[in-house]
């Protein structure tokens, strides 16, 4: 019962880490898109 919650838990934060670092990186080719264009 609290394995499962514990099992849910870190799914959903690898899944925010994998959105954040997507997002950054997302952002980074835009910094660079606006610096040289």
């Amino acid at each position: 019962d609290h394995h499962i919650l514990k099992i849910i838990n870190n799914q959903f934060v690898s899944f925010l880490v994998k959105e954040m670092i997507h997002w950054q990186l997302q952002w980074q080719e835009k910094k660079k898109i606006l610096l040289t264009g």
